[in-house]
């Protein structure tokens, strides 16, 4: 399964206003290693999310990044309540 341009827009809306002050392109770039990673069938949603999401929450202000996991892995179809 590939994501839709509208997946990627709105994650890309969010995590512009979830980074740290100054993180902005480096978060961007790290989404969008992984929507073409997964897209690309490089990988798959599993490893993409092992891959990605610590990096990405990385860039993440600290009361955004508990939100902000739950919505990647939503998206990528790992999430477990």
């Amino acid at each position: 399964m590939t994501f839709s341009m509208k997946d990627e827009e709105f994650f890309e809306r969010y995590i512009a206003q979830a980074v740290k002050p100054g993180e902005g392109d480096s978060a961007k770039a790290v989404v969008a290693k992984l929507f073409t990673a997964v897209n690309t069938e490089d990988m798959s949603k599993k490893d993409a999310a092992d891959e990605f999401i610590p990096e990405i929450l990385s860039y993440v202000r600290e009361d955004a990044v508990n939100d902000t996991k739950i919505e990647l892995e939503k998206l990528l179809g790992t999430f477990e309540q």
